[in-house]
């Protein structure tokens, strides 16, 4: 990104991106279920694979100055399916089928988290905005631990869309723009190496829990760790920029 666009451009560069996907992903979804009813499954892997061709036709028109890197990623929400389908039917005590709005929720909220980002925050690159989405998401984890009213539950996942995204630009935008274009493609590998491992650690170590005390453990446990986090991470930044 930085290749691409100024430096005090970079934060909203990366809010568009981030919001075109999301936006893309809850549009073309439904769009997808007609297809596979229509035209089946076949018809819709062969639409997909296109698509494909298409963007990488197009991406290899941008002009990136010489000796720049290129850091392509694509992010995706994983929605533990096994605590989610838990939540709504246990918790909650609401049909499984809502687990669906949930879903749609976090996409809303992640849909509107960059555009209120770069309209409410004037420079998100501070240390403080980077880890504020670790607060956020403590409290969303908080009162998903609490309720039992599924308005509720799909306004604090719609607060955690809103973390999800905005937590995305703040982190990515200040590495694109303090990393030098040398070494910006082997810092990102290792942010993803250490970011999907801890993912995959926290899943599994997450589902014996739940099974052992149950969900809302996981929550409060979850919600505990956020917000030590994004207390600490400020003071820390601060005391060596000090």
């Amino acid at each position: 990104m930085p290749a691409l666009v100024p430096d005090d451009e970079v934060v909203a560069a990366n809010s568009a991106t981030w919001t075109a996907a999301v936006v893309s992903q809850v549009a073309l979804a439904p769009l997808a279920g007609v297809l596979i009813t229509v035209a089946g499954p076949g018809w819709t892997f062969g639409a997909d694979a296109v698509t494909f061709v298409v963007s990488a036709a197009v991406l290899r028109r941008l002009h990136v100055g010489e000796g720049a890197t290129k850091e392509i990623g694509h992010r995706r929400f994983l929605a533990e399916a096994r605590e989610g389908v838990a939540l709504v039917a246990e918790h909650l005590q609401a049909p499984s089928s809502s687990y669906g709005l949930m879903v749609a929720a976090i996409g809303v909220g992640a849909a509107l988290g960059p555009t209120l980002l770069l309209r409410l925050v004037p420079d998100p690159r501070r240390p403080r905005y980077v880890f504020a989405p670790f607060v956020l998401r403590d409290a969303v984890d908080l009162v998903l631990a609490t309720t039992r009213s599924l308005p509720v539950a799909l306004g604090a996942l719609a607060v955690y869309g809103i973390g999800t995204s905005t937590g995305a630009v703040t982190l990515n935008s200040p590495l694109q723009s303090h990393v030098t274009d040398r070494t910006r493609g082997r810092v990102f590998a290792l942010m993803d190496l250490l970011w999907q491992a801890g993912r995959l650690a926290s899943l599994g170590a997450g589902g014996l829990l739940a099974d052992a005390v149950g969900v809302r453990a996981v929550y409060y446990l979850g919600g505990i760790m956020l917000l030590l986090a994004g207390t600490a991470g400020p003071l820390v930044t601060d005391r060596r920029s000090g």
